[in-house]
């Protein structure tokens, strides 16, 4: 049979197989097959006429339906965040919470000598102690510690000095250097140890720092009765002043402060002479007498009031050189501090550390140390206290830092 008339058999089947799935038959019109000339078979269909209404509807799709879910409205506000936890501040040190006091840490020492000189950093985060070496010979070594472990931390930078400090703006460190030859003393910048000033050029050792209030001077207490001013950025001496003795032998300076003002400027020296100056031109103030041989130490409270160590017992002293009040209850203390805000000052003797309200001129807490203590020193923000006896340091706090 010809290919073509197949096809045209084929297809009229292929629809009504379509029709038939749909579910309906529709009638077929008649197929009459022809031939041409050629002989060639052709099928014709003819459609029929189809009138009124169909016989056999379309299929129909079906519907789809839909299931529809319900939305809640909107939150009228919005949901609480969870409350994050907030480390509380810690409690500044102060005549009314001293009495929370704890041991918050301590560490011993190695070496053979006393801790020469400690330092806290501006931010409270380390302690750095000038530790001697084992024999002696060399220059102390700077060593720093983090104070909330008071474990070792590798330093910024690897110094040696007898004495440190750092500056109330944070921006430098001062390290004091004495040995055989002459003194130096080397300011530094706080954040990687390098070296911005170094003064040299004097003898008999460097015994103390201070730092004015602006951080614009540093005082040094000198070993020939000499307490130096120099300008922190220059590294320029302003003014050499001398702390009056009698005798041959010029004593050695062992403490130096600034009033919280930063105008006045105290000395104490070895054999119990304390002198104040003015700090702008260095004149005379006022000289007062222990009544100790040593160790000497002074806290400038304000303009007009200033307290020493002292045999048997430590002063409140006017300008004028006249005894303010005696503070009773602690027998020849060895070293003093005063809180930042000023509101407490804290006494050392050997084995009791003593607190007073400065306002009030008032013993207000007494704690007996496990160990004989030597020096203290208030952390910047005055929420600790650290204190050194020969080969041990302790922190002392209301609570560990940010716990």
């Amino acid at each position: 049979m010809n290919a073509s008339v197949l096809l045209l058999l084929v297809t009229p089947l292929l629809a009504l197989l379509a029709c038939t799935s749909r579910g309906a038959l529709p009638a077929q019109p008649p197929i009459t097959l022809t031939t041409t000339r050629t002989g060639a078979w052709i099928a014709t269909a003819t459609r029929p006429t189809v009138t009124g209404t169909r016989s056999h509807p379309p299929t129909e799709l079906p519907t789809p339906t839909f299931t529809s879910t319900v939305l809640p409205p909107p939150p009228t506000t919005a949901p609480t965040p969870p409350t994050a936890t907030v480390a509380s501040p810690p409690l500044l040190l102060a005549p009314d919470t001293v009495q929370r006091l704890k041991e918050i840490g301590k560490l011993s020492v190695a070496g053979a000598l006393p801790i020469n000189d400690f330092a806290w950093t501006p931010d409270g985060a380390y302690l750095v102690l000038a530790v001697p070496s084992e024999t002696g010979e060399h220059s102390p070594r700077l060593t720093w510690y983090e104070a909330r472990t008071i474990s070792p931390v590798v330093p910024p930078d690897e110094m040696q000095g007898s004495r440190v400090l750092f500056s109330p703006d944070g921006q430098f460190m001062a390290v004091a250097r004495s040995g055989l030859g002459e003194d130096r003393l080397e300011v530094r910048r706080a954040g990687d140890g390098r070296p911005v000033q170094t003064v040299a050029g004097f003898f008999y050792g460097i015994h103390a720092l201070a730092f004015s209030p602006d951080s614009r001077l540093l005082a040094m207490a000198n070993g020939n009765a000499t307490v130096r001013l120099v300008e922190v950025k220059s590294g320029l001496v302003l003014h050499e002043l001398n702390v009056p003795y009698e005798g041959v032998h010029a004593p050695l300076v062992q403490d130096v402060a600034f009033s919280p003002d930063g105008e006045l400027v105290a000395g104490a020296a070895y054999g119990g002479t304390v002198q104040v100056w003015r700090s702008a031109d260095g004149s005379s103030v006022t000289t007062v007498q222990t009544g100790k041989v040593q160790p000497n130490a002074v806290v400038v409270l304000d303009s007009e009031r200033f307290v020493t160590t002292g045999f048997p017992l430590a002063r409140v002293w006017r300008i004028d050189g006249t005894v303010e009040t005696e503070l009773e209850g602690q027998e020849s203390p060895l070293d003093l501090a005063l809180s930042p805000d000023g509101r407490l000052l804290v006494t050392v003797e050997r084995f009791y550390v003593l607190f007073w309200d400065v306002s009030r001129r008032r013993l207000v807490h007494r704690v007996e140390s496990e160990a004989p203590l030597r020096s203290v020193r208030f952390s910047p923000d005055g929420s600790r206290l650290a204190l050194i006896g020969e080969n041990k340091i302790w922190i002392w706090g209301t609570a560990m830092p940010n716990s």
